[in-house]
C-alpha cells in the first residue's frame, strides 16, 4: 500500500532526474521534479531502501507467522463505514521478491549517489532492458526480470560505478577524520548511517561484479587516502587476500611504506 500511495511515483520521478542529469541533481532540479529538497530526496530514498529491505525479510518469515485475529466489540458490528487498515493489510497479496530485490539494488545505487554527491553517473545505464522495463511495476505483479549471462560492456560499466562509490565512501571517511580530528581508529565504517563497504559488495553480487576487486580497490583507497589503520583491519578480515593485487604503485606519496609493510606481512 505504501509503495503504491506514497512512493513509487517520486522513486521513478528521482530515478529519471538522476539519469538525464547524470550525478546528483541539485536542490533546484530536485524541488522541481520530485517535489522536495535535495536533503530530503536523500533521506526518501533511504527510507526506500530500508522499506524494500523490512518488504523482504517479512515475505521470507511470512511462512512462519500466524494470521492475526481481529476481535471486534460488540457495539462495533453493526456500524457501517471504511475498512480498518489492519484488515486492509491483511488482504494484500504477497509481494513477488525477486521484483523488490530488484528495487532495492536501484534505491541503493540512488541513495548512493546522492548520499555522496557522485557525478558522471547514470544509474539506468547499469540495468538492461529488462531490468529497466521492471522497475517501477506493482511488487506482487510477475515482471520479466535480467537472468544468465551479462554483456562485458555493461560488467565494465558496473565495475566503473562501484568503483567510484567506494572512492567517495573512503574520501567522506577521510573528510570525517580530519574534521573530527579523532585518531583512525574512530572512523565509522558505516560513514553514519550504514556499511557502505558491505553495501558495495553486496551490489557487486547482484550486479555480477567480482567481489574480490571490489574489495581490493575499497583496501587500495584506504591507504591512498592515509586511511592505513583501517585499510591493515580490513585486510586482516579478509585474510590478506585483498592486498594481493593492491597496486602499489599507485600509492599516494606517505601510503606506499605502510601498503609494503601489509604486503610482506602476508
Amino acid at each position: 500500500m505504501m509503495w503504491n500511495t506514497f512512493i513509487v511515483k517520486r522513486l521513478s520521478a528521482a530515478t529519471y532526474l538522476m539519469d538525464k542529469v547524470g550525478k546528483a541533481p541539485k536542490d533546484r532540479l530536485c524541488r522541481r521534479d520530485v517535489g522536495m529538497s535535495d536533503a530530503a530526496m536523500t533521506s526518501f530514498l533511504g527510507c526506500c531502501s530500508d522499506l524494500l529491505q523490512i518488504l523482504m525479510e517479512a515475505d521470507v518469515r511470512s511462512d512462519e507467522m500466524q494470521l492475526p485475529v481481529l476481535d471486534t466489540e460488540d457495539a462495533w458490528v453493526s456500524v457501517e463505514g471504511q475498512i480498518s487498515l489492519v484488515e486492509l493489510a491483511l488482504e494484500q497479496k504477497h509481494i513477488h521478491y525477486p521484483l523488490v530485490e530488484h528495487h532495492s539494488v536501484l534505491c541503493t545505487i540512488l541513495y548512493g549517489i546522492m548520499k555522496f554527491s557522485m557525478k558522471s553517473v547514470k544509474p539506468l545505464s547499469l540495468f538492461d532492458s529488462k531490468g529497466k522495463n521492471a522497475f517501477f511495476k506493482d511488487l506482487t505483479s510477475i515482471q520479466l526480470l535480467p537472468s544468465g549471462d551479462v554483456d562485458p560492456g555493461l560488467l565494465t560499466v558496473r565495475h566503473q560505478f562501484l568503483t567510484k562509490l567506494l572512492t567517495a565512501v573512503v574520501e567522506a571517511q577521510c573528510s570525517s577524520q580530519k574534521n573530527r580530528g579523532s585518531p583512525e581508529e574512530s572512523v565509522v565504517l558505516s560513514v553514519k548511517d550504514r556499511d557502505w563497504p558491505a553495501l558495495a559488495v553486496d551490489l557487486a553480487q547482484h550486479l555480477q561484479v567480482n567481489e574480490d576487486v571490489v574489495r581490493r580497490h575499497y583496501v587500495c583507497e584506504l591507504y591512498n587516502y592515509g586511511l592505513d589503520h583501517l585499510g591493515e583491519e580490513v585486510n586482516r578480515s579478509q585474510g590478506g587476500a585483498a592486498m594481493t593485487s593492491v597496486p602499489l604503485g599507485q600509492q599516494k606519496e606517505g601510503s606506499s611504506r605502510s601498503c609494503l609493510t601489509a604486503f610482506y606481512a602476508l
